[in-house]
Formats: structure tokens, C-alpha cells, sequence
């Protein structure tokens, strides 16, 4: 095999050597190897490519394909066309003398063998491949899917844009087409890897273009402002609808942005309900499940001399589905209904991806009536524990399938994932972030919550013995079965101090720079241009695998929890920012009207309630509330809520002047009932003296309000 071109001299001397003439080579093939970009790891992805295979192929998609009719030869490139017609001619020359124009621009040759690993060094230092500039196919092109996999689509038909005459009245939306593709009985689509990823992007592209459109549609102030006002605002770029980059990346799964909310609705659970008992972490060990490889058999028809691997890296769709229906199940089932480790009053369950793409869960639990560090006895304490977590090895005779289970599952070894470097003193040790091995103890015992977050150690330690002191902490039963890794943690502690480290590891994302980037994209860009250019960029960085890829197409949700949470702007009026209408509603009204903003619950809901909820609240009409119908008289009219909603706001610290206004305003806000916006808005001392609140009795009020909205 040979890369082209090749110096002239080098070639013929080793074809000279192993007995080959170089004038004319026997049985001539042409392949192309197509490289990818390097990876951040310095991976070079190749393909080889048949040219006389792709001449087949094209033959036979211009008889059956209509997209391929008018395909001539004048569409293949130059350059292609000329090294096809050369190795198709057995009489011509494959090596012949190059001038220096063809060698212009090319600094080193070699040849290398097709196996050997390819070197992503200095162009010198490694033989420069040519750089395909071609511009790509634009992906608003209506049959992109078609022409881009005419594997799947052979005839040119069926598409996501095929006219679906029979079902006028069933239009597919975007991600049920993509769904339908996917879950369809013909295995192809979901197998096909390229054909998910693609469309795994495009949906991506969607929901930044939704972020963008959010943030542009967002705007702070402007109360009072016309229509004629706002559209020059937004048609001169006006910076002011900039606003915060980061948003735009809000609607997408995974990022920074997506998180900061479901991270301030933890935070909003953990106020209400204190702190969480329990920290559960299940993992998917899918090439142990015999469940798994049944099924993927089944579906796909496979052999039975096909490996779990194979069958689980063909098709991680069906993997992701089928891991999806259990841990649903054992949860609903086990945690929730049976209530193995008691009583469950409030949830919050993250989905995550490991390193090698497989999901797993995290999980963060309310047990009713569960004792807490701090508050209640530590005998309690331990009981509790006890009775629910464990490190031991049962013996192999009397449990030998619990005693396979924590053998294979729960043991943990040190790799270079979990290992950190720990300065202690002047010197620098190697540490497990696990705090793996564990010490050895004849009964359970509490640590200082405050000494133990310092150190990075838990805050209990379980009864251990030599032997036991690299198996993770699980419950008998609920290994038994899960049948896979897991980690289960007490983490109920009176500070919150562990609590707050626990909601950030079970909210957390990648980093996002979108600031920073904003000054490297040419100012020239209207601000739509500029925010989608931004996004890509900080896009482009995010590794993701099939399974993450798989979970999104198929609507699965990254996390669930027991209670809704409603998010409440308590800013002050000209802090506050409000949703401008839509562009083209705003250019049909009339450019005097000052009504510019979408209706919404502080504004406009709220303000106009039933004369018989004049002394409801706002954060009782957000948790208890919503709208039934419109009335007779023409109001709208409410009915309790069949579950309350917890409202969440932004909590201000009194003690920072820059704050302390937005601290008691939100109060009122938030407490006092209210017809007129403008009534709440007064000064500090009228504040205090409304809310009966003094700087003595200032940091109590806080505390009470930190851990209950509702009672203060």
C-alpha cells in the first residue's frame, strides 16, 4: 500500500528491492485513506476507502436513486478523475519524473505501512497528507438525510421531508421523526452510528438556535418603553440584548447553563425539606447483563458467537433503553413503593455519563423521620446506618451470590482516575479522592462533620476489617437486585456543609468560556451571527459518546425529581427582565402601544386574582394555585393545586450592602399580599418595620428563612 504522491527516487529503489517492477505494477487498485482531525489525545481516525467500489456504487444509485440521476463524471474532482483513469490503464507508467511545481508545497515523503501507527508530529516530521477543502453539503438542504446515507435510503425515499400524503392530519414533528427512525423495527438506522450522531447534531443546533431566541427575546427595564421604541432598539443590535452569553446554552443538555437551574431547584428542595439522608450512586455494568445480551440477540438477530461488546457497541440505542426500563423499575418498585431503605418523602435522580460513555445514576433521598448529625443522638445516628449500609464480605459458603457480587462489583481498585495529589507539610502524597483503603474499625463511629469536610474523609465510619477495607459501602438487598456497582452514602448532617458539596457533584457540568469568546468573533456579525458562532465554538469541545447521543434523540430526561419547582423573579421592577414579544407580533401592533412583554404570573397573573384570594401571598399562589378557567364575568379563576409546587427565587444576603435592599423587597414581595407592584416599593426602615425585623433579630430571621420560606 503507498501513499500518493510519492518521491520518485525512494519508490523505484524499494520496489527495486523486493523484485517489483516499478514501471509497470501488476493488478493495479486504487484506495483512498481518509484521516479525521486529530483528537486532543493525538488519535488519528482512518478510513480506507475502494474507489472502484464508490464507482460501483454511484452506477447503481444513478439507476435507483433520483437525487443521483444527473450525476455525470464532470461532478467527481479533477484530480480524482485523472488518478482513476491512470491505475485503470495496465500499460501506462505508475511512476514517472515530477518538475518542480508538482513538488511545490510538499516538504516530506515516506512510505509507511497501512498498520503502523500514524504520527501526528510537525508536517516535516511526518508525511503531509492532502487537506480536504471541499465546502460541505449546507445542512438546511430539505433532503440532507437522503443524500447524506444512501445507505438507508437506497431509492432516494422516505426521508424525514417525504410528503406523507396518507396522514395529513399526523404531521411528525422533528424528534418524533427522529424517534420513529430509531425505535423502527429495521435495525439499520439506530445501528448505523454516523446516522445518530448526525442527527444528534442537528437537534443540538435546535435547541442553541432556541437559546439564542430566548435571549434575544429577553430584556431588562424597559417598563413603560413603546412598540416603535423596541423594534429600533433590536433593529440598530442594541447591546442591551446581548444580555448574559452564557443563556444561550441553557436548553442544551449537559452544559454549565442547563445545570446552574436544576442546581438552584436542589437547592430550593434542600430549604424546604433540609438536608438530604441518603446518597445513592447505581451503575450500569451492561457487558454483565445477561437481560441485555438476550435481548440485543433477539432484536437485531445476531449470533450467538457475537460477544456481549460487539452486541452492546452495535446498538447502544436498545443498551441505553433496555437500562433505562430497569433502574425505572427498581426504583419505582424497590426504593420507592417497598421502601427498602425506608420511607421515602422527597427524591432528586441525575443521570450521568462515565468515562467510556455508559450512564449511570446518582441519587439524592428524603427518608421520613431519619436522624440527622448534629441534631439527634448519635446512637441514633448510627442505628440508622447501620441498618441500611454496609461493608462487610459475607461468606462465600453461607452467601455465595451476594459474597460473587461484592467481590466483583464492590472492591475497589486504585487507578490514575481516582488518584490526586495531596499537599501535606511541605510535601506532596498520592491520595485516593475516595478515601480508599479505609480504616480498619471494630464498631461504627461519627466524625466531626467540620474536621472530616477539611480532610476530604467521611463524616461515619462503618465497622471494617482488614479484608474490607477497599469494598465500597452498599445494602445487601439492593445489590442483590441491581446486580452492578454502587455506592450508598449517609450524608444528613445539621450544617449543610456536606449537603452543598453533594448538590454540586450532583449537578455538575462542563466549563463554559462563552464571555471570553465573545470579543473573538468579528463585531461585524449582527449579534445572531455572533451568539451562533459562539455557541458552535463552545459546542465543538464537548466530547459526547453514543449513549449520551442515543438518550437524547430518544427524550429521555437527564433528571427527575419528586416535586415541581417555579421559579420566582423577586428582583426589584427595574432589575427585574421580562420576555419581549415576538418580533412579528411586534411589527403588526400599534407602534404607540406599550405593551411589549409577554403576560406573565408577577406581572400580570398574580396583580389580577379573585377578590376571594385577596390575602393569598404570592409564594401561596405559586405553590398552591393554577388556573382552571375563564369565569363567567370574564376572570380567570384557579383551583388548588392536586400537589403542591415549590416556588424557588434568588436568596440575597442582608449582610452584603449591595444586597440587603433586594433581601427585604423580596420578602414583601414574596409574603405580603399585593394588588399594585408599586406599593412594596419603599425604604430600607419601612421595610424593617413592615417585616418587624431589627439588625439584633436580622441574622435569626435569616437562618429561619434559609431552612423554611413557608413557616417565616
Amino acid at each position: 500500500m503507498f501513499y500518493l504522491p510519492l518521491p520518485l527516487e525512494k519508490t523505484i529503489e524499494t520496489l527495486n528491492e523486493i523484485g517489483i517492477d516499478s514501471n509497470h505494477l501488476p493488478n493495479p487498485e486504487l484506495y483512498i485513506i481518509i484521516n479525521g482531525q486529530p483528537t486532543k489525545s493525538n488519535n488519528v481516525w482512518r478510513s480506507l476507502v475502494d474507489v472502484n467500489k464508490i464507482k460501483a456504487a454511484l452506477r447503481k444509485l444513478k439507476e435507483i436513486n433520483w437525487l443521483y440521476r444527473n450525476v455525470d463524471d464532470d461532478s467527481i474532482d479533477e484530480s480524482s478523475k485523472n488518478v482513476i483513469q491512470v491505475v485503470s490503464n495496465t500499460t501506462c507508467k505508475m511512476l514517472e519524473k515530477a518538475n518542480d511545481q508538482d513538488l511545490e508545497g510538499l516538504s516530506a515523503y515516506t512510505i509507511r505501512n497501512l498498520d503502523s501507527k500514524i504520527a501526528t508530529g510537525s508536517d516535516i516530521s511526518q508525511y503531509k497528507l492532502m487537506n480536504v477543502k471541499e465546502a460541505p453539503i449546507d445542512n438546511r438542504q430539505e433532503h440532507l438525510d437522503l443524500l447524506c446515507f444512501p445507505t438507508l435510503f437506497p431509492t432516494g425515499q422516505y426521508g424525514e421531508h417525504h410528503p406523507r400524503q396518507s396522514y395529513p392530519a399526523q404531521t411528525l414533528s422533528f424528534s418524533e421523526y427522529i424517534k420513529s427512525r430509531i425505535l423502527n423495527k429495521d435495525s439499520r438506522f439506530r445501528r448505523n452510528h454516523s446516522y445518530c450522531l448526525h442527527y444528534y447534531g442537528l437537534k443540538i443546533n435546535k435547541a442553541l438556535k432556541t437559546g439564542i431566541y430566548n435571549l434575544l427575546k429577553t430584556s431588562r427595564g424597559n417598563v413603560g418603553q413603546t412598540v416603535a421604541e423596541i423594534l429600533e432598539k433590536i433593529n440598530v443590535l442594541d447591546e442591551e440584548f446581548e444580555g448574559n452569553l452564557s443563556t444561550i446554552l441553557a436548553p442544551i443538555r449537559g452544559t454549565n447553563q442547563y445545570w446552574f437551574r436544576v442546581k438552584g431547584e436542589v437547592k430550593a428542595m434542600i430549604a424546604e425539606y433540609g438536608s438530604p439522608t441518603l446518597f445513592l450512586t447505581l451503575s450500569c455494568a451492561e457487558y454483565d447483563s445477561a437481560d441485555i445480551a438476550q435481548y440485543l440477540r433477539k432484536v437485531n438477530n445476531a449470533p450467538q458467537s457475537y460477544s456481549i461488546s460487539r452486541l452492546c457497541t452495535e446498538d447502544p440505542v436498545s443498551v441505553l433503553r433496555q437500562f433505562s426500563y430497569k433502574f425505572k423499575d427498581f426504583f419505582n418498585i424497590v426504593i420507592l413503593q417497598r421502601g427498602v431503605l425506608g420511607k421515602v418523602e422527597q427524591y432528586y435522580v441525575k443521570k450521568e455519563y462515565q468515562m467510556r460513555g455508559a450512564p449511570h445514576y446518582h441519587i439524592l433521598l428524603w427518608i421520613e423521620n431519619a436522624p440527622v448529625v448534629g441534631i439527634d443522638r448519635p446512637e441514633e445516628v448510627c442505628s440508622f446506618i447501620q441498618d441500611r449500609i454496609t461493608c462487610h464480605i459475607p461468606d462465600s459458603n453461607t452467601s455465595p451470590d451476594l459474597n460473587f457480587l461484592v467481590t466483583k462489583y464492590q472492591m475497589h481498585k486504585c487507578s490514575k482516575y481516582c488518584k490526586r495529589n495531596i499537599k501535606v507539610g511541605k510535601t506532596y502524597v498520592s491520595r485516593c479522592r475516595f478515601d480508599f483503603p479505609r480504616p480498619v474499625r471494630d464498631s461504627i463511629c461519627i466524625n466531626d462533620v467540620e474536621n472530616s469536610l477539611k480532610s476530604c474523609n467521611k463524616i461515619y465510619h462503618l465497622k471494617r476489617n482488614e479484608k474490607e477495607v477497599r469494598v465500597n459501602d452498599y445494602n445487601p438487598l439492593l445489590l442483590k437486585l441491581w446486580r452492578a456497582n454502587m455506592d450508598l452514602q449517609y450524608i444528613a448532617e445539621r450544617s449543610l456543609s456536606l449537603t452543598e458539596y453533594v448538590t454540586g457533584y450532583v449537578t455538575k457540568a462542563e466549563k463554559s468560556h462563552a464571555q471570553d469568546l465573545w470579543d473573538e468573533v468579528s463585531s461585524c456579525d449582527n449579534i445572531y451571527s455572533r451568539l451562533w458562532k459562539i455557541g458552535q465554538k463552545l459546542l465543538r469541545a464537548k466530547e459526547v459518546g453514543l449513549y449520551e447521543a442515543s438518550d437524547l434523540l430518544l427524550g429521555e430526561s437527564l433528571y427527575m425529581k419528586s416535586v415541581t419547582v417555579q421559579y420566582v423573579n423577586v428582583y426589584l421592577p427595574h432589575k427585574r427582565s421580562r420576555k419581549i414579544k415576538n418580533y412579528s407580533y411586534l411589527t403588526k401592533m400599534d407602534r404607540s402601544s406599550k405593551d411589549i412583554f409577554n403576560p406573565s404570573i408577577i406581572e400580570d397573573f398574580y396583580p389580577t386574582r379573585p377578590t376571594n384570594m385577596e390575602d393569598v401571598s404570592l409564594y401561596e399562589f405559586v405553590a398552591n394555585y393554577k388556573f382552571d378557567k375563564i369565569g363567567e364575568n370574564g376572570e380567570r379563576e384557579y383551583k388548588l393545586q392536586s400537589k403542591p409546587v415549590l416556588p424557588n427565587h434568588r436568596k440575597f444576603n442582608p449582610m452584603q450592602e449591595a444586597e440587603r435592599d433586594d433581601f427585604y423587597y423580596s420578602l414583601i414581595f414574596l409574603f405580603v399580599p399585593f394588588r399594585d407592584e408599586s406599593t412594596l416599593v419603599m425604604k430600607e426602615k419601612q421595610w424593617k418595620k413592615l417585616l418587624g425585623v431589627t439588625e439584633k433579630h436580622l441574622y435569626m430571621a435569616l437562618k429561619i428563612i434559609s431552612t423554611n420560606y413557608r413557616n417565616y
